[in-house]
């Protein structure tokens, strides 16, 4: 159930080990940041670690059910600040074994269920926006005279007042009534925006970065693109490079498109950019 659930990143160590010491993650996770501290980051050897628990779809794909370590995860250590709190009486910001964890008296193999791996882009960019931020200010910064950052967030141009997978999902699947469901979606989006006013903010006061969005929609056929016959895979990466060559800011970058058949019957594969911050 929607209570539950937790956002997983899946990277390298040594990107772990970057979030983890960045003093702007360890700031929101000590101070309580409702969301911030809600991320589970794991540590995979290989990208495949990364994408198999990432590229599922409730109610299309079968649940993963194993523990971390073993069976269709891969992960070596793993960090949950509310496991970090209770196993050591602070935030100690150090990776657990995902073979066994210790608590007090009892040791135990954890484990996950992961039912879905596509949320929001603005979840998505929580973690990395750490990343980007110490990058930036402690290392790029000291090497040129001058930074410029773009953060870009690509996903659907989804209308909150629209139909939504991701909505849909908080409501029929992860609730167990019509009542829950209203207040977990409250919560969904409440996290949801939370990264524009605390992560896209922060960014652009301390780096004056500019965030940008790119919108596209990726149904060019009922079936997945991958499953479907005639090259729609090739359509949808088609549609995907025009929609963010046209969406970006980037002035002294020529636009250049990609011929796409689809215009033909829709007009044009570019969707017009809006700010996710600003969904209504």
């Amino acid at each position: 159930m929607y209570p539950s659930l937790t956002p997983v990143v899946f990277c390298s160590q040594n990107t772990i080990h970057k979030i983890l010491s960045s003093a702007l993650y360890r700031q929101h996770v000590q101070s309580g940041h409702p969301y911030a501290s809600r991320y589970v980051l794991a540590v995979v050897p290989s990208i495949r670690g990364a994408l198999v628990p990432s590229i599922r779809e409730p109610n299309m794909m079968a649940p993963l059910r194993s523990p971390l370590a073993t069976g269709d995860l891969e992960v070596r250590e793993f960090y949950y600040p509310a496991w970090d709190k209770e196993k050591n009486g602070s935030f100690t910001f150090s990776l657990m074994n995902a073979e066994k964890v210790q608590m007090g008296q009892v040791e135990f193999a954890p484990q996950l269920g992961v039912a879905g791996g596509f949320p929001d882009r603005r979840v998505s960019a929580w973690m990395i926006s750490y990343f980007l931020f110490d990058a930036v200010s402690k290392q790029l910064s000291s090497q040129a005279s001058e930074v410029r950052t773009f953060v870009s967030l690509f996903g659907r141009d989804n209308k909150r007042g629209g139909p939504a997978f991701h909505k849909n999902a908080v409501l029929k699947i992860f609730s167990p009534s019509e009542q829950e469901g209203s207040k977990n979606l409250n919560d969904w989006i409440s996290f949801t925006d939370d990264y524009c006013d605390t992560m896209a903010t922060h960014l652009q006061a301390s780096l004056q970065a500019k965030i940008e969005n790119v919108a596209v929609d990726w149904e060019v056929s009922r079936l997945p693109a991958a499953q479907q016959p005639g090259g729609a895979s090739r359509l949808l990466v088609v549609r995907t490079t025009n929609a963010t060559r046209s969406q970006t800011i980037h002035p002294s970058t020529p636009m250049k498109f990609v011929f796409d058949p689809l215009m033909k019957t829709e007009g044009s594969s570019i969707t017009s950019r809006t700010n996710p911050c600003k969904e209504q």
